[in-house]
């Protein structure tokens, strides 16, 4: 199993063979081992991934609600989330060294 850089939420089931960075998994979602996840997706609350056969989630994807309906995310917000992430890490580094 390798896993990359990501965000697991309480109560996620994750039994993929691979998973790629800045992934967030939320809360009590559940991918089957037939899941591979590449970099960048978001798999919402409570939604269950259980494809009939081997798949990859390709990038940027968005799996959300009871039908674990999906979508991918546009250019314009693929750069707006690493824009959003660059300033979160920046902020970050700079109020974690006030409190502690």
């Amino acid at each position: 199993m390798r896993i990359g850089g990501s965000l697991f939420e309480t109560g996620c089931r994750m039994e993929c063979p691979s998973i790629g960075d800045f992934n967030t998994i939320s809360t009590r979602a559940w991918l089957h081992n037939t899941v591979g996840m590449t970099n960048h997706c978001v798999v919402g609350a409570q939604c269950l991934v259980v494809p009939a056969e081997d798949e990859t989630l390709d990038e940027y994807t968005c799996i959300h609600g009871p039908a674990a309906d999906r979508r991918t995310w546009s250019k314009g917000r693929q750069v707006q989330e690493a824009d959003s992430r660059t300033r979160h890490a920046e902020y970050l580094r700079e109020m974690l060294p006030k409190f502690n």
